[in-house]
């Protein structure tokens, strides 16, 4: 294979096309194949399984489409499981053993497959996730292991999204749609009555996952004022308790919370709630028993997780698994399309750069014994 499904793949995933794919079940999971492109000599091929993120498009995602259509070009067989809860907007990791575990379960039902040539790849939070799940008891399944725009501390991660400060900010504002996403499934989770009742908390929950949701189905940014009356008419029904949340985490016009003070405590109630009772939410310490090559990209300009926290995430990873990290200003928070403007010579630069990874990680692949 080698540097032939390389230029295959960037050329797919620079100009995407038509992929041929197959919607299936898995146990029950719907999940969508990105066929391969017929290997010479009818070798047996790689496959990879991706992970979508927290979003309303699920399996569908544009930015996974892309790169499943940009495999398959390769050569590569692409297994996208749906998680439902993750379409659902429901914060999650517990969900991505078992649809892992789906995928490599039902690789047997395309003969060409290598099962020993296995990649794993998480988009947004799920990247996180699936370098735990790579570090534990599917360790041995993967010949390789990648996070795309993934996370290391949740505490730091929402403080960026709900207060707008962190250690290394991105170069523009927070997306709102994170703190949309995560106030909607750890607001109920916080203990104690300082942020309203539990049913205040409940509603404000309610409220913000259809806001979320409407931006998802919608397509627009999250901080378009398209949704601030919504934003309005959502809050109109809220009681004055859980009014107090639903100011800091849903601003209209978008952006951080104005009142640095209360949202900082926020963000921090909302994260130790998270780790309380999704202790995968914290991936410190569980990556050490990681084996695969681990491969990590992030976008610079990346609104909802900050690049930096790939950065730190990376240090997680036993030094023996690092195989490459790159931070690229091609993408934003998975998507081509929230790349800031290059000039040519810094545009072929991180084409260079975004090559070199590409042809490595399909190495990994490809070449394991």
């Amino acid at each position: 294979m080698g540097a032939g499904s390389s230029t295959r793949f960037l050329a797919r995933f620079a100009l995407p096309r038509e992929p041929v794919t197959q919607e299936v079940l898995l146990g029950g999971r719907h999940a969508t194949v990105y066929l391969p492109r017929e290997p010479a000599g009818g070798r047996s091929v790689p496959a990879w399984i991706l992970l979508h993120g927290i979003t309303v498009p699920g399996r569908h995602h544009a930015a996974l489409v892309r790169m499943a259509g940009a495999l398959s070009a390769a050569g590569h067989l692409a297994l996208v499981p749906e998680v439902p809860a993750w379409s659902a907007l429901r914060v999650t990791p517990a969900d991505t053993a078992p649809a892992v575990h789906d995928a490599l379960e039902a690789l047997p039902r395309w003969p060409r497959v290598d099962r020993n040539r296995v990649g794993l790849m998480g988009f947004s939070v799920a990247g996180t996730w699936a370098l735990e799940v790579a570090a534990g008891d599917l360790r041995d399944r993967f010949a390789t292991v990648a996070s795309m725009g993934g996370y290391r501390d949740l505490h730091s991660a929402l403080m960026w999204l709900i207060a707008g400060t962190h250690d290394s900010p991105p170069p523009s504002p927070p997306d709102p749609y994170g703190s949309w996403v995560m106030g909607a499934s750890l607001l109920p989770e916080v203990e104690g009555a300082a942020w309203g009742t539990e049913a205040d908390r409940r509603a404000a929950a309610d409220a913000l996952r259809r806001l979320a949701v409407t931006a998802g189905r919608h397509g627009a940014g999250a901080a378009s004022p398209v949704y601030d009356p919504l934003i309005a008419d959502l809050r109109r029904d809220l009681s004055p308790g859980a009014r107090q949340t639903w100011d800091l985490l849903a601003v209209p016009g978008g952006g951080p919370a104005p009142d640095r003070i209360p949202a900082r405590l926020l963000a921090s109630a909302l994260a130790t709630a998270g780790e309380r009772v999704e202790p995968m939410l914290d991936p410190g310490g569980r990556l050490a028993g990681l084996a695969a090559p681990a491969f990590v990209l992030h976008g610079y300009g990346d609104r909802l997780i900050p690049a930096s926290e790939s950065r730190l995430l990376w240090e997680e990873v036993p030094e023996a698994a690092r195989r490459r990290l790159l931070v690229t200003r091609l993408m934003g928070h998975t998507k081509r399309s929230e790349a800031g403007r290059l000039g040519p010579l810094s545009a072929a630069s991180e084409a260079s750069r975004f090559a070199a990874f590409v042809a490595d990680l399909l190495d990994t692949v490809e070449r394991r014994d």
